[in-house]
Parts: C-alpha cells; structure tokens; sequence
C-alpha cells in the first residue's frame, strides 16, 4: 500500500502542483505588468500632450507660410500689371519692325516719339 500512496503523491507532485507553480509564475509576471501599466498610461499622456504642442507650432508656422506667399502672389501680380504696357509696347514695335522692315535708329526714333505721344496723352 505504501508504494500506492508514494505513487499517488508524486503524480500529484507532478500532474497538479507543477503546474500550480506555472499558473503562479504566469499570476507574478501578470500582476507586474498590470502594476507598470499606469506608469506607461503616464509616459503616453505626457508624450500624447507633446503632440497638440508640436501641430500648434506646426500650424503657427504654416499659417505664417501662407500668409508670405499669398503676399509674393500679390506682388508678382503687381509686378505683372507694371510691366504690362511696356511688354505690349514691345511686342507693337516688333510687329511695326515686321511689316515696315523699319530698323535701327528709325525704329528707336518711332519708339521714343511714341513714349512721348504716350507721356502727354496717358
């Protein structure tokens, strides 16, 4: 009888209490993890409250941005209504060149009395 019982205790050595002491470990490592995991919620509230901050500078910067190059657009512009007439007035002394085959001094004197024409009648 007594090798019945020695044999009962080591199978329940052996069936029952390693895995007890399985499910124990695994019972630690679980409760160590639940025990980091406000330290964690913390390190990721305080990086997740970096991020508003950073789009903030982003959108600071970009607003910034924009307003720069809608100012060149409105420059560019300017400058586009500002050389407007002086281009057409090219562009008629070409097309005169063209069909009068006038060059040299007498286009440069047919330009000037026009800039003149234009200085006295807008």
């Amino acid at each position: 009888m007594s090798s019945t019982s020695s044999n009962w205790v080591l199978n329940l050595i052996d069936n029952i209490t390693a895995p007890l002491r399985n499910i124990t470990g695994a019972s630690r490592q679980a409760n160590e993890t639940l025990d980091d995991i406000p330290e964690t919620l913390e390190e990721i509230n305080e990086e997740g409250g970096k991020v508003p901050g950073t789009f903030e500078r982003i959108g600071a910067k970009l607003f910034i941005f924009n307003q720069a190059a809608e100012a060149i657009g409105r420059l560019n512009g300017e400058l586009q209504n500002a050389i407007e007439p002086g281009v057409a007035f090219q562009a008629s002394l070409a097309e005169l060149q063209s069909i009068s085959n006038v060059t040299g001094e007498q286009l440069a004197e047919i330009a000037d009395r026009a800039r003149a024409t234009g200085k006295v009648f807008g």
